[in-house]
């Protein structure tokens, strides 16, 4: 596309929701058999959508029913659940969908799942313990993970998902769409949607702690 155009690949192609549904079918077209390529690349982001869901939806219908007890219900929490989902993600579609979409991509898609992660690699490999981890999953598939995945999920993986975080903040830029810079107002909506599930994580784990016997968080994690 960009030799056609006679341009730059930074000019041509640009990351967010046009690079799927502008960019990529564009090039699609250009191809031998240009309709079968585009089934399977619109099947695949079809495919991709509802795994994503699967994820999300049996990951917080499964906490709250499991913590609630309310396995019997677990069919009209998760039609309730999808409901609201689905009221949600209405002003997505709407005529200024693609703003309100690149504000949440941009903050929450990126900070918050680097936040967890490191928070997640250190607190398992380093507080709960490397060792009592192994021999949890022992238990359960029956043999010990290779030494040197146990390597890196104690000393590769969370350092370097703390320096991705690090640069990620060292290059931070305001979000952007095209040529439109969004007011301050906005960034601080997106700073803040991206950083609550942060917050709720670590009110729950003081929550847990404070409800713990011990008189500090060692004693209470041993």
């Amino acid at each position: 596309m960009a030799h056609d155009a006679g341009m730059e690949v930074s000019d041509v192609v640009e990351s967010g929701p046009g690079l799927a549904f502008i960019a990529y079918p564009e090039a699609v077209a250009m191809m031998p058999l240009p309709q079968l390529w585009s089934f399977l690349f619109f099947f695949m982001l079809f495919i991709l959508g509802l795994d994503t869901q699967f994820v999300g939806i049996e990951s917080i219908i499964t906490a709250v029913v499991d913590e609630a007890g309310l396995t019997k219900y677990k069919h009209t929490i998760t039609f309730i659940y999808c409901i609201l989902a689905f009221l949600l993600g209405i002003p997505f579609v709407m005529e200024g969908g693609v703003y309100l979409m690149t504000l949440l991509d941009w903050y929450s898609s990126g900070v918050t799942p680097l936040f967890i992660g490191v928070f997640e690699s250190y607190v398992i490999c380093w507080v709960y313990g490397i060792d009592r981890f192994v021999k949890d999953i022992e238990s359960m598939v029956g043999y010990m993970p290779w030494r040197p995945l146990q390597f890196c999920w104690k000393f590769i993986t969370p350092n370097i998902t703390l320096l991705i975080l690090v640069l990620s903040f060292v290059f931070y830029s305001p979000a952007v769409y095209g040529d439109y810079k969004f007011p301050l107002w906005s960034e601080v909506f997106g700073w803040f949607t991206g950083i609550a599930p942060v917050f709720v994580i670590l009110a729950f784990c003081v929550y847990v702690t404070s409800e713990q016997r011990g008189t500090n968080v060692w004693e209470v994690g041993l």
